[in-house]
């Protein structure tokens, strides 16, 4: 699909003409400050999205009170917040896109327990998440009515800062999600009860928050129709609320997926692949709701176009992959699809980076990502001629970086083509976007001039690098090759992928539990080949996200792939394996194909070499320095460019 135009007609929503069909989704950031306010990084990282072309912006969760708010989180609880949010504004606005705030009160029983041990609160007396043995607070009616109130006062405060929007954040089994279910909210007052009592606090909100913004001003409620985990309320509920919230007066619906216990269907992996969320705005499509529907859930341009053309939905929400290419949509308008930097949608930068390290979201591909300002790709003071040993993709990102800044750059890949073993991983249905950014990689180099001498392996004595100022090495980790006696008798993972003839018969064995031992077994039992995994550690993919092992292991499960963790392999032979389980038994695993995943490591002996024969020249890039994501890859190789 290379024609997009559709998504670049108007729409108009509420009182507001949208320029376009694409709307960034709210995303954790943590760029605010620790006083809770909207920073210059932020609003940097905003206004590039923002020029990027996309019609509407939207903020994370702005929480409506301090008590709500995690660190480096903003909070619109005072009057003070509102000149940082007003520039906030005027910087989208003078990018051509509208801002949207979305309003947030917290995650009652998901919550963490106060400073004096006192436990979250929430609809009803129900379980804490973090510590189910203690039961949350239940919320009065005053303290019901205080964050009424104070909804009011925050939409108020966005009105006057000069917002365009407000998204209302009712989704993800949060607070306003907990009232609203049953499973979590038990009262027996007004607020509980029926579907009609249940509704009561949200429809509050609502009405609060069209008493401060007027009519022209849109509100969007964000819901998700299905949360993804058992025991929870199910879709027939959920399309029902819907039916209450369109009477309600908002002017959108923003539909999504999943809850804490499914996490996986909030910051959805690669593994559920695209568009994974759209079932839902299908499904309140048949049960007949008129109202404009926003949907994300890992679109991409192509997904986009065709929920918009079929009428699914009437904007497209986009997140990651405008933190991965905030120019995503100016280069669909201009036609030049194939110029898109994909998003890997591992979920290690952004989701991880902002959720678990407690570190600002940045991005596997893209560097700059909240760091606008100091990271940006400038114009490089002196020119100089630059050699990329290895073109694997922190070799290409290091020669694409290294050209932008007006290097002359020499690239050298010992293969016959660039990133040769990872081209035939991204083959998998599930390495869509990986296939997508290799290309996207190769091609920029193309454009920018960058030789590439193939079949090339460099040493510390080619003449090649007489002429270099500047030599980075990208070469990319080897095997590890641990002291297992009949190693050399398998079927080692690259040759599993390069020369997939290698894997004979019906039944593999894979020595390695690691993620991509996982994804090889998802391939092979794709092929119907029955595959056992075997791993010493307790769970297999421990190098992996914890949300994407979620959706990793029902994969796992459904292609029935064993998984013998625990085991401490002895030896290989050929066709079959030895081990010691956690009882200390030896088992033996039989297979036509014994595979050896057991990882790889690090190697630096070209680039110490390289530094010896050319002190003061050199840079370790990638993988062969340690970090064997492509996202470390790629990013360690792009602040590497950035240095020469």
């Amino acid at each position: 699909m290379d024609d997009h135009t559709p998504l670049f007609t108007p729409f108009k929503l509420g009182g507001l003409t949208l320029k376009n069909r694409i709307v960034m989704s709210p995303m954790t950031t943590r760029l605010g400050g620790a006083d809770n306010q909207v920073t210059e990084r932020m609003i940097d990282y905003l206004a590039e999205r923002a020029a990027g072309g996309a019609a509407m912006i939207t903020t994370e969760a702005f929480y409506v009170a301090k008590r709500f708010a995690g660190p480096n989180t903003v909070a619109l609880d005072d009057n003070q917040k509102i000149p940082m949010l007003a520039s906030l504004c005027d910087a989208v606005h003078a990018k051509g896109a509208k801002l949207c705030v979305q309003l947030g009160c917290g995650l009652g029983r998901y919550d963490g327990f106060g400073r004096n041990g006192e436990p979250p609160r929430t609809a009803s007396a129900v379980p804490s998440f973090i510590r189910p043995e203690v039961a949350c607070g239940e919320m009065t009616t005053d303290e019901i009515q205080r964050v009424v109130k104070e909804y009011q006062k925050a939409a108020q405060r966005v009105v006057r800062a000069g917002g365009d929007a407000i998204n209302i954040h009712g989704h993800n089994g949060y607070l306003i999600d907990q009232f609203m279910s049953a499973q979590f909210n038990q009262r027996t007052d007004e607020y509980g009860g029926s579907l009609e009592n249940r509704m009561r606090y949200p429809l509050e909100i609502v009405a609060a928050v069209r008493k401060a913004v007027g009519p022209a001003i849109p509100i969007i409620f964000r819901f998700s129709l299905d949360l993804c985990f058992q025991g929870a309320r199910g879709m027939e509920e959920s399309l029902e609320m819907l039916k209450v919230l369109e009477a309600s007066g908002v002017d959108a619906l923003d539909l999504d997926t999943g809850a804490t216990e499914s996490m996986d269907w909030i910051f959805t992996p690669y593994f559920l692949g695209e568009a994974c969320e759209l079932y839902v705005a299908e499904a309140a499509r048949k049960a007949g709701i008129t109202l404009p529907i926003l949907n994300s859930g890992a679109h991409d341009p192509d997904t986009a176009l065709a929920a918009i053309e079929a009428g699914t939905v009437d904007l497209v929400m986009m997140g990651r992959a405008l933190v991965a290419d905030p120019q995503l949509p100016n280069k669909l308008l201009g036609g030049a699809r194939e110029e898109v930097r994909p998003c890997l949608r591992c979920n290690e930068f952004c989701s991880k980076r902002s959720l678990s390290t407690g570190a600002y979201l940045t991005c596997a591909v893209n560097g700059a990502a909240g760091n606008e300002a100091r990271l940006a790709v400038r114009e490089a003071p002196e020119k100089k001629r630059v050699a990329v040993i290895g073109a694997g993709p922190a070799g290409m990102e290091a020669a694409r970086v290294a050209a932008l800044r007006g290097h002359r750059v020499t690239g050298y890949a010992k293969g016959e083509e660039t990133a040769q073993l990872l081209r035939r991983v991204a083959e998998a249905p599930l390495k869509t976007q990986m296939k997508r950014l290799l290309s996207w990689q190769t091609a920029q180099l193309a454009k920018l001039g960058v030789e590439i001498h193939y079949n090339s392996e460099i040493t510390a004595a080619c003449s090649e690098l007489a002429a270099a100022d500047a030599i980075f090495v990208a070469t990319g980790p080897i095997p590890a090759r641990p002291a297992v006696p009949g190693l050399e008798t398998a079927v080692t993972i690259r040759e599993a992928y390069l020369e997939p003839e290698r894997v004979k018969g019906d039944t593999v064995v894979i020595a390695g539990g690691s993620l991509r031992a996982c994804e090889l077994a998802l391939e092979l039992a794709g092929r119907g080949k029955k595959v056992t995994l075997v791993e010493r550690q307790k769970k297999v993919a421990a190098d992996c996200y914890g949300i994407n092992r979620t959706a990793l292991g029902r994969m796992l499960k459904a292609g029935h792939i064993q998984q013998k963790v625990l085991h401490q392999i002895t030896s290989l032979a050929d066709g079959s394996l030895t081990a010691v389980d956690e009882a200390g038994e030896e088992v033996t695993i039989l297979g036509d194909t014994i595979i050896d995943a057991f990882g790889s490591r690090p190697d630096m002996r070209l680039a110490e070499a390289l530094m010896t024969a050319c002190p003061g020249r050199v840079l370790a890039v990638g993988a062969c320095q340690g970090g064997g994501s492509i996202g470390e890859c790629i990013r360690s190789a792009y602040f590497a460019a950035l240095s020469v």
